[in-house]
């Protein structure tokens, strides 16, 4: 399949993401449709999307100028039938309730060209139960986008059990063309089983009474939120040492119980000897220039967030959200 070109985008859905990836299209030079089957959302939708544009501008991401072709670029359509018809690529973003989904896509599929390739912004509902709904289930992807859509840079690209791989391609080059960076996710949605992993882990803590929300957000905010920027978990592990972090790992069980079993693949790693930085093997490999690069990296990147960060102005002080609430 050729690369899509502009004029032949439609975002399904112009609701909490919808109107941001349209507008990460538009600012790219797409041309695109968006519809939705409510008239209040899709107003609201332009406002949104003139308010973020303002923000670029104030920011000097982007120019005045960029951002007031972008907006001409977005087209409120309120039929969808007609908001997708000479779309050569579909992105639905509604809500994430099955049986709403599969209707949608008889639709789409009926009104749009054969050639079309339907993608759809869900977060968690494997795509080859979605793709049930479709006949042409090879041009059905997942194309999962991060909150805010305009400014997140990743995007998973699901795969599902009959995608082509044409159509794979198609999609990670869209994403490319927007200034994204596309993980081909083969095995379902990757960020949303690590974050749920944590949010899950939150809420027990909660329950249990471990912790108020404030200060459980404030441990994750300066410690996880500070190095994952720079160091995603699995590298963490190779720099603080897989024997030392195993030994940490495995007390956690006698605290938490079976929900921290530890995994056989850290103890796989240990007997072999891949350690991390220590061995010069782990999940990533190293070198002695390497090693001391990363370890630069972090440090700079930690102090560059770092200063001011008591000042009352400073992004890491917590948001005042209101007064803490008791539990019931």
């Amino acid at each position: 399949m050729k690369e899509v070109t502009a004029s032949q985008i439609a975002v399904v859905g112009a609701g909490l993401m919808g109107h941001g990836i349209a507008q990460t299209l538009a600012l790219a030079g797409y041309d695109v449709n968006l519809t939705d089957v409510k008239s209040e959302a899709l107003a609201g939708a332009l406002g949104q999307v003139k308010s973020n544009l303002e923000t670029l501008v104030r920011h000097k991401v982007a120019t005045r100028d960029q951002c007031k072709q972008a907006l001409r670029r977005v087209r409120l359509v309120s039929d969808t039938r007609e908001a997708v018809t000479d779309a050569r690529f579909i992105i639905e973003s509604i809500s994430e309730d099955p049986a709403l989904k599969k209707k949608l896509y008889v639709t789409l599929e009926r009104a749009c060209s054969k050639n079309t390739i339907i993608a759809t912004n869900t977060s968690t509902i494997a795509i080859s139960e979605l793709a049930g709904a479709l006949d042409r289930r090879g041009r059905f992807i997942g194309m999962h986008w991060w909150n805010p859509p305009y400014l997140m840079p990743l995007i998973e690209v699901v795969v599902g059990e009959e995608t082509s791989e044409e159509t794979v391609d198609a999609t990670v080059a869209l994403s490319k063309r927007l200034g994204k960076i596309p993980i081909v996710c083969r095995h379902g949605v990757l960020g949303t089983r690590l974050q749920g992993a944590l949010m899950i882990e939150a809420l027990r803590l909660v329950e249990e009474g471990a912790a108020s929300a404030e200060d459980i957000d404030a441990v994750a905010r300066l410690t996880l939120g500070l190095r994952l920027p720079i160091m995603g978990p699995l590298q963490i592990i190779d720099f603080g040492g897989a024997r030392t972090v195993l030994q940490g790992l495995e007390h956690l069980p006698k605290v938490g119980g079976d929900r921290y079993a530890v995994p056989e693949i850290i103890r796989d790693y240990v007997e072999r000897d891949w350690l991390g930085v220590e061995s010069g093997h782990g999940f990533y490999t190293y070198t002695g220039k390497q090693k001391k690069k990363a370890l630069k990296q972090r440090d700079e990147w930690l102090i560059s967030k770092l200063k001011g960060w008591a000042k009352p102005t400073s992004p890491l002080r917590p948001p005042e959200v209101g007064r803490r609430k008791k539990r019931p």
